[in-house]
């Protein structure tokens, strides 16, 4: 007998009774007609594993990948055709582990085909809420043959041999852009504040329509703005780029992209620094305390004056602010010094 819950009313007139019973029947319609609260606006993950060239049958098997984002995700695959996950839609980094081999479909009795990863990994993804993205992971073969493998929301693409540079869309190279560099504060007056941007990528990143904004803790407002398209073309891998005072700027190399801060200069916190193209963001540190739109959260501690705040290792980002940035000796336009 499945269990019933039953409502009963002690001394109390017919009239009341009616009334109770009304009252309830009211608060349980408003009940099941409050809308529920706003998640996070998610998107779809395809892997596919499996594709036909040149008249063989190929899968990627053994693989295990790890996702990194605004969700955290490890996931693997044997046999399947192919991988489904539902994310909320940003900026994710997917990983491909050691392990995998790519067998033939067509002759199950046959080894393992010979195949080397040659693309970035990790790679950059950009999961969107009801849109299609794509990410490539290329190899290379001892046959020099050309494979192609997925389909869907997230497309993997296994492609041999070739070159993989150009594979990439803009926004994909971008997304290796890492806000590496803050310092924001000095013991007297402020005037070597800068923000130094690495390309942690391996495809040159156009910088055309990307913005760096200063991000107002209080409001979160914008309070400045700087287009880097206007200071540079591209950033190839393993390049940076500097926001600067102009004593910083006259003690970078002379190839370095750079750019002047404007008057105001950058805010004592808690405020932030935010990457991003259009709706896209890139990347965001917040300091001295938490900010609307930056994912970096609260760093570990705030800049007093002649220390700056610093990815250790270069590049270094779990999203975690507290992991990632260090109040270290600012070196802009150089590696920093992490020791």
């Amino acid at each position: 007998m499945s269990p019933t819950t039953s409502i009963s009313f002690q001394n109390s007139s017919p009239l009341s009774c009616c009334v109770r019973l009304l009252s309830c029947a009211m608060a349980m319609i408003a009940l099941s007609c409050s809308p529920a609260s706003e998640g996070p606006r998610l998107g779809a993950l395809e892997l596919g594993l499996t594709t036909e060239a040149g008249g063989v049958s190929y899968r990627l098997s053994h693989a295990n990948f790890t996702l990194d984002g605004p969700e955290k995700r490890t996931f693997s695959a044997q046999d399947e055709d192919k991988l489904e996950l539902e994310l909320p839609a940003g900026a994710y980094r997917l990983s491909l582990l050691e392990g995998y081999v790519l067998t033939r479909i067509d002759d199950p009795m046959a080894p393992p085909v010979s195949a080397r990863l040659i693309s970035q990994n990790p790679a950059p993804v950009l999961i969107s809420a009801g849109e299609t993205s794509r990410a490539t992971l290329r190899f290379a073969l001892e046959d020099g043959s050309t494979v192609g493998v997925g389909s869907g929301v997230l497309q993997v693409d296994i492609a041999v041999g070739g070159d993989d540079a150009g594979a990439s869309s803009d926004d994909t190279c971008a997304l290796g852009l890492r806000i590496n560099e803050v310092d924001y504060e000095q013991a007297n007056s402020d005037e070597v504040e800068f923000i130094e941007l690495l390309h942690t990528g391996r495809c040159p990143a156009s910088l055309a329509g990307l913005t760096v904004e200063l991000v107002n803790g209080s409001d979160g407002k914008v309070y400045s703005r700087y287009a880097l398209g206007e200071l540079s073309a591209t950033l190839l891998p393993g390049a940076r780029l500097v926001l600067g005072d102009a004593q910083v700027l006259a003690g970078l190399p002379a190839d370095l992209a750079r750019g002047m801060l404007n008057g105001s200069g950058l805010q004592n916190g808690p405020d932030g620094v935010r990457l991003s193209r259009g709706d896209l963001l890139i990347d965001a540190v917040a300091y001295e305390g938490s900010v609307a739109g930056s994912s970096e959260g609260t760093p570990s501690a705030a800049d007093e004056g002649e220390l700056g705040l610093s990815r250790c290792p270069d590049g270094f980002d779990t999203g975690d602010g507290a992991l990632d940035l260090k109040l270290v000796v600012p070196t802009p336009g150089a590696s920093n010094k992490c020791d």
